[in-house]
C-alpha cells in the first residue's frame, strides 16, 4: 500500500466516509498494535509525532491540523492511532480483502443478528409476545404499556391482580428494555430474564432477580434501596449506573459500576442468605464472583462492558472462546471446533452489534489466527 493510499484511507475515517470494514480495520489494526506494544507511547512522543504526521498530510490531501479534532476514534488513541496507519498497517484491509473475495465458499450463507423480541409473563400464567417493532415495556401495578405509550396487544383483559408479579425474558437473539415501577430502566440483552413486581409500594426494598445480563439505571429512593438478585449474590444501591452479567453457563458472575455506588454481596442457599463477604464498588471498577472463592475486584473501561446496550461489540483483549459464546448467543448459532485450542487465542477487536454475521467473522479473519465456515446456522472455526 502506498503512501498516498494510506492517506486516503485516513481522510475518509476523519471525515466519516469510511466504510464499516474500512474502520473496522483501522481500529482492529490498531488495537493489534496495542496488543504488541510493551506500553502507550508517552504524551510528549503522541504530540511529536502526531505534528509531523498532520504536518505532512496537510501537503499531501491538503488536511489542516484543526482536522485531528473530528477523529471519531478513542481520542486518547487518536495520534497513535494515526501514526499507526500512515506507517504502514493500513495494506492488511486491501491485502486482507482479496483474500476475502477469493475464498466465498466459506460464507455461503447469512445470519442476521438479534432484535428486539421478548416475552412478558404475568403471575397467572398469562404470556404476551412483546412487539418487534417496539423497544420497550413499562409496567406499574394496573398500567401495561410500550415505552412510546402505546397500548399492548392481547393486555386489555388481564386484571390488576394478575400483575402481582412479573417475569419479562428475552430469547437468544433478543433484547428488550424494561421500565419499573419506580421509573428505573433495565435493558436486557439476549437470552435474559428478569423478575420483578408490579408495584413497590409497601416494600421495605425494590427487589429484581435477573438472569443473563442487564443494564440499570436505578432511580433514587434513599428510603426503598434497591436489590438485584442474581447467582451467588445480591446487589445493594441507592441510585446509580451498572451493568450484571450472570450468565448460568459462564460459572461467574459481573457486576461493573458505571456511576455511583453499589455494594456487592455474596450469598448463598436457595434463600439467597448474605455470607458476610462483600466489596463496595466505584465507578470504572468490576467485581468478579466465581463459586468457592472470593470476590475480585479490578479497575476497567466501564464502557466496555456496556457496549452491547450501545450497539457494538467491545472486546479486549478476550479469548475467542468467550467471544464466540457471546455472538453465538446474539445470532443464535451453534459453535464448532476443529482445534479446541483456538478458544484461548486472544483477541482485540470493535464489532458492529447489528452487523450481517458474515461481516463480523470476516473482521476476526483478519487477525491471521482464525477461519470460519457456515453452513445453516452453524459456525464452524479452524485454524489458519
Amino acid at each position: 500500500m502506498t503512501q498516498e493510499e494510506a492517506e486516503k484511507l485516513i481522510v475518509k475515517y476523519i471525515d466519516g466516509t469510511a466504510t464499516d470494514d474500512e474502520r473496522g480495520v483501522v481500529e482492529q489494526q490498531f488495537m493489534d498494535y496495542l496488543k504488541g506494544a510493551k506500553g502507550l507511547p508517552s504524551h510528549s512522543q503522541i504530540t511529536d509525532d502526531n505534528k509531523e504526521i498532520w504536518k505532512s498530510l496537510s501537503v499531501h490531501v491538503g488536511i489542516s491540523q484543526s482536522g485531528a479534532r473530528q477523529f471519531s476514534m478513542w481520542p486518547r488513541f487518536a495520534a497513535a492511532a494515526v501514526l499507526l496507519i500512515v506507517t504502514g498497517l493500513c495494506w492488511f484491509y486491501f491485502e486482507g480483502e482479496q483474500k476475502i473475495k477469493g475464498d466465498k465458499r466459506a460464507f455461503t450463507n447469512s445470519i442476521h443478528p438479534g432484535h428486539n423480541t421478548a416475552v412478558l409473563q404475568l403471575s397467572n400464567g398469562a404470556t404476551i409476545d412483546l412487539s418487534s417493532t417496539k423497544t420497550g415495556v413499562v409496567i406499574n401495578a394496573g398500567k401495561l404499556v410500550y415505552n412510546d405509550g402505546s397500548a399492548i396487544a392481547n393486555a386489555s383483559d388481564v386484571k390488576k391482580s394478575s400483575l402481582s408479579l412479573n417475569t419479562v425474558s428475552t430469547p437468544r437473539g433478543g433484547t428488550y428494555q424494561v421500565v419499573l415501577p419506580d421509573n428505573s430502566k433495565v435493558w436486557l440483552n439476549a437470552a435474559s430474564t428478569l423478575k420483578f413486581p408490579s408495584t413497590f409500594a409497601g416494600l421495605p426494598n425494590r427487589v429484581v432477580e435477573l438472569s443473563g445480563e442487564g443494564y440499570f439505571e436505578v432511580s433514587k429512593d434513599k428510603k426503598h434501596p434497591f436489590q438485584v438478585k442474581s447467582a451467588d449474590q445480591d446487589i445493594e444501591v441507592l441510585g446509580t449506573h451498572f451493568d450484571v452479567e450472570s450468565y448460568p453457563e459462564n460459572n461467574l458472575t459481573k457486576t461493573t459500576l458505571l456511576e455511583g455506588s453499589v455494594a456487592v454481596h455474596r450469598v448463598t442457599g436457595l434463600s439467597k442468605r448474605r455470607t458476610g463477604e462483600r466489596v463496595i464498588l466505584s465507578p470504572n471498577q468490576q467485581s468478579i464472583l466465581v463459586e468457592n472463592d472470593n470476590i475480585k475486584v479490578t479497575d476497567v473501561e466501564s464502557s466496555d462492558a456496556v457496549a452491547w446496550k450501545n450497539g457494538y461489540f467491545m472486546f479486549n483483549n478476550e479469548n475467542l472462546g468467550n467471544i464466540m459464546v457471546t455472538l453465538s448467543r446474539w445470532y443464535n448459532t451453534t459453535i464448532k471446533y476443529e482445534d479446541e485450542s483456538l478458544k484461548s487465542e486472544t483477541v482485540y477487536a470493535k464489532l458492529g452489534r447489528y452487523e450481517n454475521i458474515t461481516k463480523i467473522l470476516k473482521i476476526l479473519e483478519r487477525t491471521d489466527k482464525v477461519k470460519f465456515k457456515i453452513e445453516g446456522n452453524i459456525i464452524t472455526i479452524s485454524r489458519k
